[in-house]
């Protein structure tokens, strides 16, 4: 049976995917060195790698009854398209089926790579035995510092899903302190993963140091999540407003979707921002639950929640409808009562005459507004565009 070590026109085209260095590659694909299979393999990553998933996936399920170690790689590459739509139950499936080829053939890097895979997987589901057992048999394959790094990263993950921040902090500095670890390629992704723990164990101003020099990188492969984790930090840290999505956030992405939910709820407008959020819990039903909110306890305290929690907290809403005064500025209190965020004229102005929003139900709302002010002596600001209730 043939090994890894067979295929070193394969493992060369690998190499240059995965270093990004998609010029050589391409010309590679050309040269007639790799065989219609491999093509095809590097074909789907190529897919996979700009979004492509359905395409990725048609090419990998055209592969059949090939040699053993190409059939590892197809279920292998299957799992990474899975779990970038965030389908972690098939995910598994496919990691679980090239860790049986593996072990046919005996091919200790590969065991670990799908062990390893199997326990992320898990770690996502939140099925802490088999994140343990599958972590456990990656471990007994582990061959190298880079390896030994991933499950420490994995490790820290998981504990902070549970939320054990203390625990998920001192394996990562731990790991961080040996003399072998500014030697990986991307050891970025381990700062990027204390920065983001250190904010949810709200050690906020630790968090933005990281995530400022994180930020300099403009070629990092994880820029998106960076950008997001380190505008949410400065902006609450500094008590900022949120400013339009950064452009370099794919539209529809994961990190887009949270922003402009952030977003449309510091606007004033919340039912916007469940449109958004509706739109995240299809992409990760395991994840975003109804309500804005997650599945996960380490979750709680994640850039989004706090962020949220801090306009929630500004808007200070009183119990102002206790008089059963009736009419128009009933209304109005029981709107951005009921309301945790601001909300915006037009959106007020539905709510009060359950009809769409007209330029000329302006002055109405106006003077509503002045005369409930006057009526139940309470405060009602506007600021930057949207009305809140002030104690």
């Amino acid at each position: 049976m043939k090994q890894e070590s067979d295929y070193k026109n394969y493992n060369q085209a690998v190499s240059y995917y995965l270093k990004r260095e998609l010029d050589k590659l391409r010309k590679y694909l050309k040269s007639g060195k790799l065989s219609r299979v491999e093509i095809k393999l590097i074909q789907a990553r190529l897919h996979n790698l700009d979004g492509e998933f359905k395409a990725s996936l048609e090419i990998l399920e055209s592969i059949r009854n090939e040699e053993t170690f190409l059939m590892a790689q197809k279920y292998l590459v299957m799992a990474v398209v899975f779990g970038r739509q965030s389908m972690f139950q098939n995910s598994a499936v496919a990691n679980h089926n090239a860790l049986e080829l593996y072990k046919l053939m005996g091919d200790q890097k590969g065991i670990f790579q799908s062990s390893f895979n199997l326990a992320v997987d898990y770690s996502r589901l939140s099925l802490e035995v088999l994140f343990e057992h599958y972590w456990n048999v990656a471990d007994l394959h582990r061959h190298s510092f880079s390896q030994y790094a991933s499950l420490i990263r994995a490790k820290a993950s998981y504990y902070s899903k549970e939320a054990k921040y203390s625990e998920a902090i001192d394996a990562l500095q731990g790991l961080i302190e040996n003399d072998e670890f500014n030697d990986l390629s991307n050891n970025e992704t381990f700062y990027n993963l204390l920065a983001d723990i250190l904010f949810r164990s709200h050690r906020h101003k630790e968090s933005l140091t990281l995530y400022e020099k994180l930020y300099r990188n403009k070629k990092s492969h994880i820029r998106p999540r960076i950008i997001y984790e380190y505008t949410l930090t400065k902006s609450l840290l500094n008590k900022k407003a949120l400013g339009p999505v950064d452009k370099n956030l794919e539209q529809g992405s994961e990190y887009y979707l949270l922003w402009k939910t952030l977003l449309e709820f510091q606007n004033g407008e919340p039912d916007k921002a469940a449109e958004y959020w509706k739109t995240l819990s299809k992409i990760n039903p395991d994840k975003y639950l109804p309500g804005f909110d997650f599945k996960d306890e380490g979750e709680k305290n994640n850039h989004f929640l706090q962020f949220y929690n801090s306009m929630k907290a500004q808007n200070n809403s009183l119990k102002y409808l206790k008089k059963e005064r009736g009419g128009n500025s009933e209304k109005l209190l029981k709107a951005l009562q009921e309301s945790e965020v601001p909300l915006r004229k037009e959106v007020l102005i539905e709510k009060i005459w359950k009809t769409k929003y007209k330029a000329e139900l302006d002055d109405r709302f106006y003077k509503l507004v002045e005369r409930t002010k006057k009526q139940y002596a309470v405060n009602i600001l506007m600021e930057k565009s949207t009305y809140k209730i002030s104690g």
